[in-house]
């Protein structure tokens, strides 16, 4: 949802119709989308590295750095510069191979081709067989839920593949365009998530890192009981 430096918390799981009347009154803070997110997964890669499609002005390459945690409220850095149309640049790919080098992953130069995303989807999986790309499609809604401490985004997401399950977001949202500081914004999504009751619901608290780990455990074990 939010660029720049932002507090967020997600739970993956089932959302009662009680929370759904809650949140349908509040106000839209885009319009519904049908989005087919491409994650590049790698052991122990802590960035959340994806190519988007259905979003516009976010589609392309999308590199979301993590920050610091408090509890289960996490502050991660997604800049609008390290958002990449295809073809790929030699300076982007030179990014992609300084972050797998950190985690032992070597990639190819920059190859003579165009890279677009058909041969860089190619490219990464002929690498090394620990890259994965985890397609996950979702239709989502975002409203914006007002508190005295700040504005809080709310994400509702549908997830279809690879596992059918509902996504909460919650994602600070700076007023006027200041950042607002730390414990004020995770104030802000403390509350939200209090006043919504977001708190009684049947979610297990992770963000889309830790549930790629887990969705490429399950295909894993799936494949190796074939």
């Amino acid at each position: 949802m939010a660029l720049g430096t932002h507090w967020e918390w997600w739970g993956f799981g089932v959302l009662s119709d009680a929370f759904r009347r809650r949140f349908e009154p509040l106000e839209d803070l885009f319009p519904s989308q049908s989005i087919v997110d491409e994650y590049i997964w790698v052991p122990d890669l802590p960035i959340n590295l994806k190519f988007r499609r259905g979003t516009g002005g976010q589609d392309g390459l999308k590199f979301k750095r993590p920050g610091h945690t408090t509890g289960d409220l996490e502050e991660w850095h997604e800049e609008p510069s390290e958002i990449y149309d295809f073809p790929l640049s030699t300076e982007v790919w030179e990014s992609l191979r300084r972050e797998f080098a950190n985690v032992r992953i070597i990639l190819p130069p920059f190859p003579e081709e165009p890279l677009d995303r058909d041969l860089t989807f190619d490219t990464l999986r002929r690498s090394d067989s620990n890259i994965r790309v985890v397609a996950v499609t979702k239709a989502r809604v975002t409203k914006l839920w007002r508190g005295r401490e700040g504005d809080v985004g709310v994400e509702v997401t549908e997830i279809s593949s690879p596992e059918e399950v509902t996504c909460l977001g919650l994602e600070s949202s700076a007023s006027e365009g200041a950042e607002l500081a730390d414990e004020v914004a995770r104030s802000a999504l403390r509350s939200a998530r209090t006043v919504l009751g977001i708190n009684r619901e049947s979610l297990e608290v992770m963000n889309y890192l830790q549930a790629l780990n887990r969705w490429v455990r399950v295909r894993c074990l799936k494949l190796s009981e074939r």
